[in-house]
C-alpha cells in the first residue's frame, strides 16, 4: 500500500513537470530571452500598463484671477463731416483797357417815365392838380401843392434800375424860378445822395438837370421856399432821359455791375437775351482772340451820352 502511494507521488510530480515545460511553448514571447530554467520572460510596453497602475504627478492648481470690467458708457459715433468741394477758381478777369470794344446797336425804344410810381407820403396835390398829372404828355395839366412849411418832398421810385442822364423839368407857372435840390437812392443803398443843387435856381419855366447817375431806384425832389408871396409849387410834366437793361435769361446785379451768363455764346444770342428801354449805344468789349465770342472775360457797356454803365460778365456758378 505505502508502496502504491510513493509511486502515485512520483506520477504526480512527473506530470507537474511535463505540465510546465509545455507552458514554455505556449503564448511564449519568441523575443523573450530564456532564463536559466529554459522559460521566456515577456516585455511588457509601458502603454500595456494599466491607467490606474501609472504614476500621477499632482500639478497643484493655479488660481485663476478674472478682472473686473468697468462698463464703458456708449457714445454714439458723430457722423463724419463731409469733404467740402473745391470752390471753382474765377477766370482771372482782364483789364478793360485790354479788351476791344465793339458797337453792337444803338436805339430809342419806350418811355423811362412810364416806370415810375410815386413813394407813400408824397403830397397828392391841390384839388384836380394831382400827382399822375405829371405823367400825362400834357404840359397844360399839373401837380400843385402849397408849401405852407416852407419844405415838402416828392419822391418817385422806379420800378427796375434807371441809368439816367438827364431830368428834364417843366414849370407851369411861367417866368417864376422854382428851388428845389435832387437825391437819388442807388441799388444796394438805403441813403439818399444829393445829385442836383438847384437851391440858388435862377431858371423858370424848364429847368434841366443833367446829373449823369445809376443805377437809380428813387429820385426825391426837395422843393424850398419860392417867394414870400407864392409858396405854391406847379409841376407840369418831368421827362427821364436815360436807359434801363433788363433779362429774363440772365442774372444782373446792378449794384456790382455783373452779368451771370450760363455759359460762352455768340454775340447775337447774348444780345437776344437783354431788354432795353430808353436811349442806349451797346458796346461789347472782346478779347483779341475772342472773335465776337461773349465769355466770363467780356464786358458789356451802355451808355447816353454822359453816362455809362459796364457790366462785368461771369459765368453762372453753383455755389
Amino acid at each position: 500500500m505505502i508502496m502504491k502511494k510513493y509511486l502515485l507521488v512520483i506520477l504526480i510530480s512527473i506530470a507537474s513537470v511535463v505540465a510546465l515545460a509545455g507552458c514554455s511553448d505556449v503564448g511564449g514571447d519568441p523575443s523573450g530571452e530564456a532564463t536559466a530554467t529554459g522559460m521566456s520572460i515577456t516585455t511588457i510596453s509601458p502603454t500595456d500598463v494599466p491607467e490606474e497602475t501609472m504614476a500621477v504627478t499632482e500639478v497643484p492648481a493655479t488660481e485663476v484671477v478674472t478682472p473686473e470690467v468697468t462698463p464703458t458708457e456708449f457714445v454714439p459715433t458723430e457722423p463724419p463731416t463731409p469733404t467740402p468741394e473745391p470752390t471753382e477758381e474765377p477766370t482771372a478777369r482782364p483789364s478793360v483797357d485790354d479788351l476791344k470794344f465793339v458797337k453792337v446797336t444803338e436805339g430809342e425804344n419806350g418811355t423811362i417815365r412810364d416806370l415810375i410810381t410815386f413813394a407813400e407820403g408824397s403830397p397828392e396835390g391841390y384839388k384836380e392838380h394831382v400827382l399822375a398829372n405829371i405823367f400825362d404828355h400834357d404840359d397844360r395839366t399839373y401837380w400843385s401843392y402849397l408849401n405852407n412849411d416852407l419844405n415838402v418832398e416828392l419822391e418817385m421810385q422806379f420800378s427796375v434800375p434807371v441809368y439816367i442822364y438827364r431830368l428834364d423839368n417843366w414849370w407851369y407857372t411861367l417866368n417864376k424860378v422854382y428851388f428845389y435840390n435832387v437825391s437819388a437812392r442807388l441799388s444796394g443803398s438805403e441813403e439818399f445822395v444829393l445829385v442836383k443843387d438847384r437851391s440858388a435856381n435862377t431858371t423858370s419855366d424848364e429847368t434841366q438837370d443833367n446829373i449823369s447817375v445809376g443805377p437809380v431806384e428813387s429820385v426825391k425832389y426837395s422843393f424850398f421856399d419860392n417867394s414870400m408871396l407864392n409858396r405854391w409849387v406847379q409841376f407840369a410834366e418831368l421827362y427821364v432821359i436815360g436807359f434801363t437793361v433788363t433779362s429774363e435769361t440772365y442774372e444782373i446785379d446792378h449794384a456790382k455791375g455783373v452779368i451771370r451768363i450760363p455759359g460762352e455764346t455768340s454775340q447775337d444770342e447774348f444780345m437776344e437775351g437783354l431788354t432795353l428801354m430808353g436811349s442806349y449805344k451797346v458796346s461789347i468789349g472782346f478779347l483779341p482772340d475772342e472773335k465776337g465770342t461773349v465769355s466770363d472775360s467780356s464786358v458789356l457797356r451802355i451808355s447816353y451820352k454822359d453816362v455809362t454803365a459796364d457790366f462785368m460778365i461771369e459765368y453762372l456758378r453753383n455755389d
